[in-house]
């Protein structure tokens, strides 16, 4: 009986820090400026969006009901329901700000029509699938992408967002870093973001 007390409370214990070392990044809905993406290293992704909402004839209802639909649509042609989900709607001084939350990467780049991949950094050297260099978050070097050793993963991304990841950015490849894990990516390039 008494290891069931000293047991018990060390797995309380124990639970309640790996909860709160969780890092997992999302979107403050109301809070943005620009259209933002945030993506986790399980794969999920927030996308937050901001557009001019000043004309008269916008109707944030009208706006909701188009989401929906889009989503719906989504979800018919996919088979799997809650893929994409609408998290949040609403005009703030003449911008309408919207919140989609979608399973994993792939959901995202399929509804949006982008690429966008999301792996461990060494299935991608191996898979060839990024540049062999990349250059420092602080831009202080460029490394050898085969060199880098730990849990890396590596996100290409085509789109013109900020990109919020899970952890701190290290090195990238076409982007502007304006946080430790935030990157201003580019529409015409793809940007490779290297992070743990």
């Amino acid at each position: 009986m008494r290891k069931i007390r000293i047991v018990v409370p060390l797995l309380i214990s124990i639970s309640l820090f790996l909860t709160a070392c969780s890092k997992n990044v999302s979107i403050d809905s109301g809070a943005l400026n620009e259209s933002t993406v945030a993506l986790n290293q399980d794969g999920k992704v927030e996308q937050g969006i901001v557009w001019d909402f000043s004309k008269d004839y916008y109707d944030t209802e009208e706006l909701e009901a188009y989401i929906t639909e889009e989503i719906n649509e989504f979800h018919s042609a996919d088979g799997r329901s809650n893929a994409v989900t609408l998290e949040y709607i609403k005009e703030i001084d003449d911008k309408i700000h919207v919140t989609l939350a979608f399973d994993n990467v792939e959901t995202y780049a399929d509804f949006n029509k982008e690429e966008v991949k999301l792996w461990k950094l060494q299935e991608a050297v191996q898979a060839g699938l990024i540049p062999e260099m990349v250059e420092s978050a602080d831009k202080t070097d460029a490394v050898e992408v085969s060199t880098l050793e730990g849990n890396y993963y590596a996100a290409v991304w085509k789109g013109d967002y900020q990109l919020m990841v899970e952890g701190e950015i290290f090195y990238y490849v076409n982007g502007i870093v304006l946080e430790d894990n935030i990157i201003k990516t580019g529409a015409d390039d793809v940007t490779v973001v290297i992070f743990k």
